[in-house]
């Protein structure tokens, strides 16, 4: 008997209604039972459903069918893994099922083997190339994964079958030609599912397409709808009592602009702050800048015209002593800055506190040679597998570095906290100064990366804070990487990308980078202090020259 079942999945995946099988009294009793099991099924009675299933397994323990009756039945009752057990032991017995690897596939992905449900999957679609239900969920599976071309060959295939898209296909779609450079194909899909249903995650995801296309005006009003999004993207903002700003510069007021997402973010955001401060100081308008307390120091030194408070999204900054005596006060998030202010060109912002930047200068200025800041690996404690992959290959990473220093005169400074200090351990053969200890927050970072001819980062907010100080920096980019590096990046001076051609791959970054290094053509970029404020009260100089001419690099 072939298997029709399809099992309960969870709401994101639909499935086609099972058809039933008709009991005859002239099959032999496992038929008949497993028949009966089906009927149990189908009425939801599914404990009954089991007890038909088990008593057909008993007498026929080959029996697939049953096995696979009772492996949905035990899934509707949520015994997950003897769910799966039964289900297994149906794919043994019959291999060429298709239903059947679609029904363990289905279990797997519910109890979070997804490894194996995708294996599953890919089994399916080889009996059965048109079975509608493993498209759409082995295409979304492949999404999330980013194999883009393969998932848009399933979401493309399934819509051959169907002929209409189902809920949220050309969302997924869009994501899909978006990342596989299809913009004209991907520009319409987004514009199509935000005309079905107005999906805050499709804004959100519509936003980063504009935006990695330098289509910022467009892209601002879509990335305002990302926290209506939420817990569907895991994105989440501070609570204040306060109104929403929309551009007002009014004297006797005040603003607070409170920090969202990473570091990275509030740091790239915060290229907004210094037009934002030079025309409320016009307006007679105060304000607040509340950002992660790790970032406090730096942002005092760099805004010195903005009140900074230490602030995290549950547990908001006080501000009442910030807005005594203001007559209206406003808010806004930093990442919707750009809504209300011009985006600048890429210039420099940031600066380290002074006495951060004389001890660093005291560390670093004795070593002759050339001086690379290092940052090889995200956050460890961030959870998401796709943040995992900025981290480069630190196999390759030994290698080439330990061979640049056995031929040029070059030290490696490591920029990593103490928290992502173990990713050392993986460069046995290169010699690099950890100063984690020292490293206590932005400020001390900056004041570090100052004293650096070249700072190399994935992509994490090392790079962000490199590029906001307008150091010459290095960045390590995955396949499909953060839309802010768009055009090596249209938000940082001195910003140089190396991006995989192929997706985890990191042999091609890493041999381009190295061979700029070898060759001797990399530029250095050094802070100055300066008598002229403008605003901000430090301004930073940069003065070029080759490093072959400057350093003497013994390579080729």
């Amino acid at each position: 008997m072939k298997s029709d079942v399809v099992a309960a999945a969870a709401p994101l995946w639909r499935h086609n209604e099972p058809s039933r099988v008709p009991v005859t009294h002239q099959k032999p009793q496992p038929d008949v039972l497993a028949a009966q099991a089906l009927e149990h099924f189908h009425r939801g009675e599914f404990e009954a459903a089991v007890q038909s299933a088990s008593r057909a397994i008993v007498q026929a323990p080959g029996f697939a069918f049953a096995r696979l009756v009772a492996g949905v039945a035990h899934s509707a009752l949520g015994r997950a893994d003897e769910a799966i057990r039964q289900l297994q032991q149906a794919s043994r017995l019959d291999p060429q099922d298709a239903q059947i690897r679609y029904n363990l596939a289905v279990m797997l992905q519910r109890s979070g083997q997804d490894d194996l449900a995708m294996l599953e999957y890919a089994a399916c679609l080889l009996l059965d190339p048109k079975h509608a239900d493993a498209l759409w969920n082995y295409g979304e599976m492949l999404r999330l994964r980013e194999h883009f071309g393969k998932a848009l060959a399933c979401f493309e295939q399934l819509l051959e079958i169907e002929s209409v898209k189902r809920d949220k296909m050309a969302h997924r779609m869009a994501v899909c030609c978006s990342a596989l450079g299809l913009d004209e194909k991907a520009d319409a899909l987004f514009n199509e599912q935000i005309g079905t249903d107005d999906d805050p995650v499709t804004h959100w995801e519509y936003a980063h397409f504009l935006f990695g296309r330098g289509r910022f005006g467009q892209a601002w009003p879509h990335y305002a709808r990302r926290f209506d999004a939420g817990e569907k993207i895991c994105l989440y903002r501070a609570s204040y009592p306060y109104a929403l700003w929309s551009g007002e510069f009014k004297a006797g007021t005040a603003l607070v602009v409170h920090g969202e997402q990473g570091a990275g973010d509030e740091i790239l955001f915060a290229t907004f702050l210094p037009s934002l401060l030079q025309r409320a100081a016009k307006a007679g308008m105060r304000v607040i800048v509340a950002c992660r307390p790790a970032l406090v120091r730096l942002f005092e030194a760099s805004f010195q015209g903005a009140i900074v408070l230490a602030h995290e999204i549950r547990q908001p900054a006080d501000v009442r002593s910030a807005i005594a005596g203001c007559e209206q006060i406003w808010q806004v998030t930093m990442g919707d800055l750009g809504r209300w202010l011009e985006k600048p060109s890429p210039t420099s912002y940031l600066v380290p506190r002074p006495e951060d930047a004389d001890y660093m200068r005291a560390l670093v200025s004795k070593r002759e040679g050339l001086h690379i800041g290092l940052a090889v690996s995200a956050n460890p404690y961030v959870p998401q597998a796709n943040r995992r992959q900025r981290n480069v290959n630190v196999a390759l990473l030994n290698a080439h570095a330990a061979e640049l220093q056995r031929n040029s005169d070059v030290h490696f400074y490591s920029l990593h906290t103490a928290e992502c200090r173990p990713a050392l351990a993986a460069l046995p053969d290169v010699q690099i100064h950890d100063f984690s200890i020292q490293l206590t927050d932005f400020s001390r970072t900056a004041a570090l990366m100052a004293q650096m001819d070249l700072v190399v980062s994935v992509c994490t907010s090392t790079a962000n804070l490199a590029g906001a100080l307008g150091c010459d920096t290095r960045v390590l980019l995955q396949r499909h990487a953060d839309w802010r590096w768009f055009n090596d990046s249209a938000w940082f001076p001195q910003v140089r990308t190396y991006r995989q051609e192929i997706r985890s791959d990191w042999a091609v970054p890493l041999n381009d980078l190295f061979r700029e290094l070898s060759a001797g053509h990399v530029t250095s970029l050094r802070f100055e202090r300066s008598a002229d404020c403008n605003g901000l009260g430090k301004s930073m100089k940069g003065g070029r020259q080759l490093l072959s001419q400057r350093r003497g690099l013994k390579g080729n």
